[in-house]
């Protein structure tokens, strides 16, 4: 029998047409199949397996997914201010109070090295969630939608490469000569307010980055 066309899909799976049409386009996005006109719909071979490709986080739903996947062990917390962290370079809003909270990311593999170092500020008025954050996963910043009412809308994400911290190089694995990628996403409330920032340093050799550009 022949492979299935996009348009007998609904019948065989009993879904809409809306359905299929997305997850294929998920699929796509994914690197699992390709599609070209006149030729149809083929799998793709699994792209080489990485601890975290960063072009799967290309939403704020993604995000969640990737948080409730992975493990954040917590080796300290303490209050900071701007200031305190102002040799940092972040872009956190001048005059405030933080919770910091830093430790490394692991994924299933109790084993496996690290996928990355992460530190988080959490905006000093929410720092009730830190009894939480170790007791279950998905991302912090739902910790504070779910506790304080807020709603962040907004999630901007920068990346560089530079160096490892000396005093992080032996945690994560890496000779201490190495590149890591540095991730900061910064979360904001409707009323553009900074809720949360975390600063995420990825080994260079296993970070992969995709981004897919489609004109409107």
């Amino acid at each position: 029998p022949h492979p299935p066309t996009e348009g007998e899909l609904p019948d065989r799976f009993a879904v809409s047409r809306h359905t299929v049409r997305e997850a294929l386009r998920q699929l796509r996005a994914d690197g699992l199949v390709a599609s070209r006109q006149g030729s149809g719909t083929t799998v793709m071979p699994p792209p080489p397996s990485t601890p975290f490709n960063v072009h799967r986080v290309a939403s704020i739903d993604e995000l969640i997914a990737y948080a409730a996947e992975t493990r954040y062990v917590i080796e300290q917390t303490d209050l900071v201010t701007s200031e305190d962290v102002a040799a940092q370079e972040l872009q956190l809003p001048a005059n405030c109070r933080w919770l910091r909270l830093q430790g490394f990311r692991f994924g299933e593999e109790p084993a496996a090295a690290p996928i990355c170092w992460t530190e988080v500020f959490v905006a000093a008025e929410y720092a009730g969630v830190e009894r939480l954050v170790a007791r279950q996963r998905g991302p912090i910043w739902r910790l504070i939608e779910d506790m304080y009412g807020e709603r962040l809308v907004e999630v901007e994400q920068a990346l560089r490469v530079r160096p490892v911290p000396e005093e992080l190089a032996e945690g994560l694995r890496i000779d201490a000569t190495s590149s890591v990628v540095e991730v900061c996403r910064t979360y904001k409330t409707a009323s553009d307010k900074v809720a949360e920032l975390s600063v995420n340093l990825y080994p260079s050799d296993k970070f992969r980055f995709n981004m897919k550009l489609r004109r409107a």
